[in-house]
């Protein structure tokens, strides 16, 4: 408990000498007491006194209170303006100071102000206060310049300068691209197309970055570049001689294809089907001496299937198809062109 505040110089307290100035009418001082009632008229200096006991419990002096000098004495010590932040006396004032400072809202409600959190009911209240300035202590401020907070606003900035260079350089490499897109390549006709672009450029681009890709030599580029010429050719003079053949194509062709064959033992579901019948034809190279059972129906084959088929189709069909084919690779060979000396053309 606090006994006695000697003042220096405080506000409108100058000199004040507790054992000189309290005393009873006996003329003995008189130290503060459990409870104690100060009372004076308005502007006597009541809570400029108060600001006194507050200045322990903020641990700090109050603002505009310019060359302040005090000590209070006690049960755990003395206190003087220059020991406020070490003491061990626990201070609650509630004056007009604290009432702007934790319960803004009652005193401008327009201003938008606020009402703090200045007490915790329970038990721990002390314990849960200390960590709550703790918090407060690591979060800090960025006016203060120290804190999580200010390391906050710093990297925030940090992050927006980043920010800004890449877009600065990623604007600069668009330029460039679109510059190097029009100048290089698109007005150099040699290479091709004259609707090259940004993204054509970054299309190609993409592609020198796949595995495997190797770039031109000097040589294999002019290869390149040679074949992109367009030169005219000289104008045909010659003309196009056609040697056609058809008289002996038709004296070869006309018995085979007039000539009648009758098998041996038709098969009438084939007659009527000539699909089906080649079908049968080109199956029977599959399965004879190859299967025993059916490649498409998986059932087997009948034991007289090959007898069956050899009567129908007779080696006199057979003989015939072979000439038929014969013929017509004669039509193919002599339908190529072949050189003509004078003409330096091809002639048929």
């Amino acid at each position: 408990m606090i006994n006695q505040i000697d003042i220096a110089s405080f506000g409108s307290f100058q000199g004040l000498d507790w054992k000189k100035s309290v005393k009873d009418s006996g003329r003995n001082v008189q130290y503060f007491k459990r409870l104690n009632v100060l009372y004076g008229r308005n502007y006597s200096g009541k809570t400029t006194l108060s600001r006194v006991f507050r200045s322990l419990e903020t641990r700090k002096l109050p603002q505009n209170y310019v060359d302040s000098a005090f000590t209070l004495t006690g049960d755990k010590g003395v206190v003087s303006h220059t020991g406020l932040l070490a003491h061990n006396y626990d201070v609650r004032v509630y004056n007009r100071d604290f009432v702007t400072d934790n319960l803004s809202f009652l005193v401008n409600q327009e201003a938008g102000g606020v009402i703090k959190t200045f007490a915790i009911v329970g038990e721990q209240n002390k314990e849960i206060d200390d960590a709550i300035a703790a918090i407060e202590a690591k979060l800090g401020s960025v006016e203060g310049k120290a804190g999580l907070r200010f390391d906050l606003e710093a990297k925030k900035k940090e992050r927006d300068r980043t920010k800004s260079a890449h877009t600065n350089a990623s604007s600069d490499l668009e330029e460039k691209l679109r510059v190097h897109a029009n100048e290089k390549i698109k007005k150099n006709r040699q290479y091709g197309s004259a609707v090259y672009n940004i993204g054509s450029i970054r299309s190609d681009i993409a592609s020198t970055k796949k595995a495997g890709f190797v770039a031109l030599t000097t040589e294999q580029q002019a290869v390149k570049l040679s074949l992109l010429k367009q030169e005219a050719l000289p104008d045909i003079t010659g003309t196009l001689a056609v040697t056609l053949k058809l008289e002996s194509l038709s004296a070869t062709a006309e018995p085979l294809l007039s000539k009648t064959i009758t098998p041996t033992k038709a098969i009438e579901e084939l007659l009527k089907d000539s699909a089906l019948q080649l079908w049968v034809k080109q199956g029977m190279g599959h399965h004879r001496e190859k299967r025993d059972t059916c490649a498409f129906c998986r059932q087997d084959l009948p034991h007289d299937i090959w007898q069956v088929l050899d009567e129908h189709f007779s080696k006199e069909s057979g003989d015939l198809e072979t000439a038929l084919d014969a013929s017509i690779k004669s039509v193919l060979n002599n339908s190529v062109f072949s050189s003509r000396p004078d003409s330096g053309h091809w002639v048929r």
